[in-house]
């Protein structure tokens, strides 16, 4: 009996002496009892309601209203306007986040929408945002990133004098991503201007590259692609950019897509926030349609 006694106990020895012997506790990881649970969403970052994002290097203005926006807004400002302008200049931002949009301001700055530049291009220039920038970087980067200007989404575009251009030629390069623009003081055909500065600034000069004038980043000769509800908007005393731009425009667009649903309005007014600001109520009406 002893020596079966102790081959038994020599038997339960080990199992013994290694429970005893490790006194380690399993590894834990302390973010799991310490941290907030992960949220997974659908995008990856999360913002506030007035939020500063950077895409490359540059800085976009993010502002949301309360609750869930009613569409998003991308709003392009003049030449060499700071993104801030709009909402210090005009009510615009306030009545329009009041309504539920929620506003993408990018700090556009001296960008004229080219899609790309050219050896004749003066070397300053090369440095400014480009209509491609704004259609393959900063409007996937805004979808993946954040889920605003979602495909299928309400999804609006509002530009000021070259930010208005420059609309016109995001929708035209953009199929049916926005469903309505709004163009202020806008300027659209590049032949009738062939002393504008900043455009030859881009182009060289108009004798010389007639064709990359007219075929290249050019609204009046894609007005085939239109598909947008269309505000636009045009002081008659304008003496920075000739009415007849949006005059002309729109009586393109209509001639040729008759079904587009556009409001016209040519006050006597000038190239200035007292006009665009005045818009305001007019804009998000038509937003609001």
């Amino acid at each position: 009996m002893r020596s079966l006694f102790a081959i038994f106990i020599l038997t339960l020895l080990p199992g013994l002496l290694i429970g005893c012997g490790n006194t380690t506790k399993p590894k834990t990881d302390k973010n799991k009892d310490t941290l907030a649970p992960t949220i997974i969403t659908t995008h990856k970052k999360i913002i506030s309601k007035d939020t500063l994002v950077t895409i490359g290097k540059t800085s976009i203005w993010i502002k949301s209203p309360e609750g869930e926006p009613k569409a998003d807004i991308l709003v392009l400002p003049g030449w060499n306007f700071p993104k801030e302008k709009i909402c210090k200049e005009s009510d615009f931002c306030e009545k329009a986040l009041a309504k539920g949009y929620r506003l993408i301001l990018p700090e556009m700055m001296k960008s004229v929408y080219a899609s790309k530049y050219y050896p004749e291009t003066r070397e300053d220039y090369q440095s400014f945002l480009t209509l491609t920038w704004v259609i393959d970087t900063m409007i996937p980067a805004l979808q993946k990133d954040y889920g605003m200007l979602k495909v299928g989404s309400r999804n609006y575009l509002h530009g000021i004098s070259t930010g208005a251009r420059g609309a016109a030629l995001v929708h035209l390069n953009t199929g049916t991503l926005f469903s309505k623009v709004v163009l202020l003081s806008g300027d659209y055909n590049n032949a009738s201007m062939p002393e504008d500065n900043l455009l030859k600034n881009t182009f060289g000069p108009y004798t010389e590259f007639k064709e990359r004038w007219i075929a290249n980043d050019n609204p009046w000769e894609q007005t085939s692609s239109w598909t947008a509800d269309l505000y636009i908007a045009h002081g008659n005393m304008d003496d920075v950019v000739d009415f007849k731009q949006s005059l002309t425009f729109s009586g393109k667009i209509h001639t040729e897509h008759p079904e587009v649903r556009m409001t016209k309005n040519y006050p006597d007014a000038k190239h200035d926030f007292e006009f665009w600001g005045g818009e305001t109520e007019n804009v998000l009406n038509f937003f609001e349609k």
